[in-house]
């Protein structure tokens, strides 16, 4: 009897233990969607330069303020990887896609994304889009193609060719530029950061086997970000947003 009593009295302080411990709290954020995402479909095809621009919206009206205090979500980022092998770029974009479609292993998609695949963010910036409760359209191009630059353009009625990043229709009024915050995706250029990708540089994958010869492949993703009390970073399963071909050896892109 007396061992019954103390196994009785180490349940009870067990159970008491366990909830005045509490219990981690989880916040979900819904991921950003894909409107239109450009493609590449086999090694040395580059698709027509009208597509090649990144379109989706951000998911921020799903969102409820009310049921995650304590909590902030600050916007979203976009990732990008830039590959010189083909084949190498399927195989980890099918592997990330497959992550981020199954309910089973969804939750782990972001960190393979931006610390085993080492994506880097677009512009360096952290979120892009900052949250403010509406659901916005993004749309982003990389390179220019016939233009010089988005303001030159603009002039000329041709800035859907122009290197942009338009946030709910509004320019953000800097062109894309890559993680080290000045190099463009104008890899055919000759300007003082257009700059071909290099091994060894921190957003590329680089392959020793060239599928083509000065064609780069660019993926990129998109995540929600937000973050508790404690600076923790919760991220929402990744959207992939597309790839585009860049062509080192033409001017335009």
């Amino acid at each position: 009897m007396k061992n019954r009593g103390k196994f009785i009295k180490f349940f009870c302080f067990s159970i008491c233990l366990f909830f005045s411990c509490g219990l981690d709290t989880f916040y979900v954020l819904p991921e950003p969607n894909a409107v239109f995402r450009p493609e590449v479909y086999d090694e040395v095809f580059n698709i027509d330069f009208t597509k090649r621009y990144f379109d989706f919206q951000t998911n921020e009206e799903d969102f409820n303020e009310e049921e995650n205090s304590g909590f902030r979500f600050m916007g979203t980022s976009v990732y990008y990887k830039i590959y010189n092998n083909f084949n190498t770029m399927i195989s980890e974009r099918s592997y990330l896609e497959n992550l981020a479609y199954d309910d089973e292993t969804s939750s782990k998609a972001p960190t393979q994304l931006i610390e085993s695949y080492k994506y880097c963010l677009l512009n360096n910036k952290e979120p892009l889009v900052s949250y403010n409760g509406m659901n916005k359209n993004v749309l982003i191009r990389l390179t220019d193609y016939q233009v010089e630059n988005y303001d030159q353009a603009l002039q000329t009625g041709e800035e859907d060719n122009a290197a942009r990043i338009m946030i709910a229709g509004e320019y953000m009024g800097k062109a894309p530029v890559r993680v080290d915050g000045k190099s463009t995706f104008n890899f055919g250029r000759d300007g003082e950061n257009d700059n071909v990708p290099q091994d060894g540089d921190n957003d590329v994958k680089y392959s020793s086997t060239t599928t083509e010869e000065g064609f780069w492949y660019v993926t990129m993703f998109a995540v929600a970000v937000g973050m508790d009390t404690t600076f923790t970073k919760t991220y929402s399963n990744i959207e992939y947003l597309g790839t585009v071909a860049i062509d080192a050896n033409s001017y335009d892109n």
